[in-house]
Parts: C-alpha cells; structure tokens; sequence
C-alpha cells in the first residue's frame, strides 16, 4: 500500500509538470492562431473587400474563442471595436497571454475600421511583424520552460516519495 503511495505522489508530480508544460504550449499555439486569423483577415479585406464585421462572421467557425465572441457580441447588436474589446477581455482562450499581448491584440482592434484598405492591411501587417518575434520566444520558452518545470515537478515528487519513506 506504501508503494502505491509512494508511486502515486511520483505520477502527480510528473502530471502536474505535464500540465504546466501544457500552459507554456497553449500559449504559442494561441500566438500562431492569431498570426493566422491576421492572414486570414487580410486575404478577406483585400480579396472580396469585406468590411469587419462580415470579416469575423465568416472566421468565426475557424478560428480562436475569441472571435467567436466576438462574432456573437456583433451578431447581438454591438459594433465591431465594442465585440472586439468585450471578447478579448472575457474570453478564456486568452488567458495564457501575457497582459501586453493581450493589451496589443487589444489595441489592434481597436484601430482596425479607422483607415482605408491599405491602412488596415498595413496595419495588421505591422501587428503580425511584432508577434513573429513573441511566437518564436513561446517556442523556445516550450523547450526550455516546459522541460525545467516538468523535471522539477517529477523531482519534488520523487522528493515527496522518498520523504514518506
């Protein structure tokens, strides 16, 4: 019986790294699914010239939680910066970014249908320049992060374990 014990403490701490590995990773799958919706938006602006809120009705099956927020914040009667605002400070999906990305993802739709079309895809242009550099860094962060928390989980139940004996 002290033996499962003892190997039960060793798996919740292997698990418990696991998941902290698993909220590194959440977080650049996030950043890559917005550098996505960004490229999206912009073939949709520039290609059938469509204006933003018929932009996240139609991503709306196909992208992050946010939008679909977003989208259903617009389809019950808000604007477009309202449902943006709104969906990025309630969604869930958004809590592994970091509080400035966030505010900048924030801030990007809030000057998205204040310009003309080239404005507005220069714009999100340059939002999608400065979250290259943050999808890179989440990346690296899974290989080193993810892997120290991890191993330290295991060890501090590996410690557990040897303590109860």
């Amino acid at each position: 019986m002290k033996i499962a014990g003892i190997l039960l403490i060793i798996l919740l701490g292997w698990l418990v790294g696991r998941e902290l590995k698993c909220r590194i990773k959440a977080r650049h799958i996030l950043l890559c699914e917005i550098d996505m919706l960004c490229d999206r938006m912009i073939a949709l602006m520039r290609f059938e010239r469509l204006p933003l809120d018929r932009i996240i009705h139609r991503m709306k099956g196909k992208s992050a939680g946010f939008i679909r927020m977003c989208a259903d914040k617009i389809e019950s009667g808000s604007d477009f910066h309202a449902a943006w605002e709104y969906s990025t400070n309630h969604s869930p999906d958004l809590r592994c970014l970091k509080p400035e990305e966030r505010e900048d993802l924030r801030g990007l739709g809030q000057s998205l249908g204040r310009s003309d079309l080239e404005g507005e895809i220069s714009l999100i242009e340059g939002y999608r320049s400065r979250l290259a550099p943050l999808r890179e860094a989440a990346a690296e962060e899974i290989k080193t992060k993810g892997r120290a928390l991890q191993s330290c989980c295991l060890l501090a139940g590996i410690f557990l374990a040897i303590v109860m004996i």
